[in-house]
């Protein structure tokens, strides 16, 4: 039995609750896309916030220092150890890693392939839980932001298992 809890305080707007979170402002009108939150009783769970903004909304945020402890934006494809942990909640959405002589690629749903393989995304990551007293449990828990330019989307992952 799972039963959703919400993440998102009742009287926040999605707007406050992206920037609390990320601390980029939202200063232009967003149109959601998609959002999601599904955690059970024990804590496990994931969060995704998916919209579409302004040009000039999106050079402001990627022109400055991103979310978290980076000191620069990455760019392109998300990190395999990052990407594997986070699904959007996009129908038949899950993945995985694949590794074929020394090459290593996402597989699975092709929609999400396309989101974290895309060259022109800035990215931005927080991990959580767990990497400095387990090794193997990097990123079990953790935070993904994408910024696309070209498409001006916003892609927000918040998991922990």
């Amino acid at each position: 039995m799972s039963v959703a809890l919400v993440s998102c305080n009742i009287s926040e707007s999605r707007e406050d609750y992206f920037t609390r979170l990320t601390g980029l402002e939202i200063q232009e009108p967003i149109d959601l896309t998609g959002e999601s939150e599904n955690y059970l009783f024990n804590g496990d769970g994931h969060t995704s916030l998916i919209f579409r903004t302004s040009e000039k909304q999106i050079k402001r945020w990627i022109s400055n220092a991103p979310p978290w402890s980076l000191s620069e934006w990455k760019r392109g494809i998300v990190d395999f150890e990052i990407g594997l942990h986070t699904n959007f909640e996009i129908s038949h959405g899950n993945i995985s890693v694949t590794t074929v002589n020394d090459s290593t690629f996402y597989s699975g749903s092709e929609k999400m392939i396309s989101i974290l393989t895309d060259k022109d995304n800035y990215y931005s990551y927080e991990e959580r839980c767990c990497s400095e007293r387990y090794n193997d449990l990097r990123f079990h828990n953790g935070t993904l932001l994408i910024i696309n330019p070209n498409s001006k989307t916003v892609y927000l992952s918040i998991w922990d298992n």
